[in-house]
């Protein structure tokens, strides 16, 4: 998977959370908010490992930057990853109540 692919997907999720904040009110548009902010650090972390790899290999970059901003997406990407398997989880735990 390319990091551009992980981006797109990250955005579509941060897409989604504007959705909420249009639509509901109070506690909603602050997790709505928090999502989109948890989101928005997740795309910055995976371009500057994106950009630090690109760097190293034109020679301009050191191998401890690199790691270190891989490192941090990698960790990123496990916190987002996480996050919509929450949300995932909660909604079918809704959708499977009776009313």
């Amino acid at each position: 998977m390319t990091v551009s692919a992980i981006t797109s997907a990250i955005q579509s999720i941060a897409e989604q959370g504007k959705v909420s904040v249009q639509s509901s009110k109070g506690a909603a548009e602050s997790f709505s908010a928090s999502l989109q902010a948890a989101g928005a650090n997740a795309i910055g972390a995976l371009q500057n490992a994106e950009t630090q790899s690109m760097a190293a290999l034109a020679g301009q970059g050191s191998t401890r930057d690199v790691v270190d901003a891989v490192m941090s997406a990698e960790q990123s990407l496990r916190i987002a990853t996480g996050i919509r398997d929450k949300i995932v989880s909660a909604y079918l735990d809704l959708t499977r109540m009776s009313i």
